[in-house]
């Protein structure tokens, strides 16, 4: 629908964004006069112009004022941009969404790179969560051929099996496998485990998840071969030579784009993800 308007008057587009949350719907005069007024225009890269007026004193604000797009790249157009948010979601080289998007370099090489601490943002951020009242998720401790431990989480029951994964130290305490466990696994869910997790949380370490964050853990036999076989679906798509193997903007990026990949449509998931982390105001 978004990309649809893009083709449509530039009023059209600037009301679909601010519905997918790109953009606020509101805007207050900076010298205290009151609300302003949105006032499009095709001026600006690309079209999909516009500003914010005050009827009262005529100030103007950008149309992008309170949003990530604007802070990150304030003189890329709003069109523009939003080819860039689609052509990153697909995995487009900046060329490509240069020429697209009729933009230089300069103004969409910050947006692009912004997208990428999105990913890292979302992990840091309680919408990323799996589980929830109900649910179960599966937990599994590995050790990588390259030496890294691992506590690796998956969701159950859910269509797109989110993966969550948690690098420890190389003698993971109790408070590490605690930490890694409430970051990523939303209050209420059932938590299958091993033994080895069992053990290093021990009674203490179960009952605090349990009186503290509503997590119950139950002992599991088999592991589940997926969440292995996702790590190494992570380390074979760096490119060759890469060094070192794991960083954790490359990992966060790769479970995101596997959460997006699993949606209905990567592009409106990516938008709400953003309008969730970064409002605008």
């Amino acid at each position: 629908m978004l990309l649809e308007r893009m083709q449509a008057s530039d009023a059209e587009f600037i009301e679909c964004c601010q519905q997918a949350g790109l953009i606020g719907t509101s805007q207050s005069c900076p010298s205290g006069c009151g609300a302003m007024r949105l006032v499009c225009c095709t001026a600006g890269a690309g079209g999909g112009g516009g500003h914010w007026k005050c009827l009262g004193c005529g100030a103007y604000r950008a149309l992008g004022t309170g949003t990530w797009i604007y802070e990150t790249s304030p003189l890329l157009g709003l069109k523009p941009a939003v080819l860039t948010l689609y052509f990153w979601t697909w995995g487009y080289p900046v060329v490509a969404v240069c020429h697209e998007a009729e933009a230089p370099p300069s103004l969409v090489v910050p947006l692009y790179a912004r997208c990428s601490r999105v990913c890292s943002d979302y992990f840091r951020n309680e919408v990323s969560n799996v589980g929830g009242p109900g649910e179960s998720v599966e937990l599994v401790r590995f050790e990588t051929p390259g030496g890294l431990i691992v506590l690796g989480g998956m969701e159950l029951r859910s269509k797109m099996n989110p993966v969550f994964f948690r690098v420890l130290p190389a003698r993971p305490s109790r408070d590490d496998v605690i930490s890694a466990i409430v970051d990523n696994v939303a209050s209420g869910t059932t938590i299958h485990c091993g033994k080895d997790i069992m053990e290093t949380l021990g009674l203490v370490g179960t009952d605090y998840l349990q009186k503290m964050w509503k997590l119950y853990l139950e002992p599991k036999q088999n592991e589940s071969a997926l969440i292995k076989s996702t790590w190494e679906e992570y380390e074979v798509s760096l490119p060759p030579g890469t060094s070192p193997r794991y960083t954790p903007k490359s990992l966060d990026e790769f479970l995101f784009r596997k959460r997006m990949a699993a949606s209905r449509d990567p592009f409106l998931y990516f938008l709400a993800i953003v309008s969730t982390i970064y409002p605008a105001v």
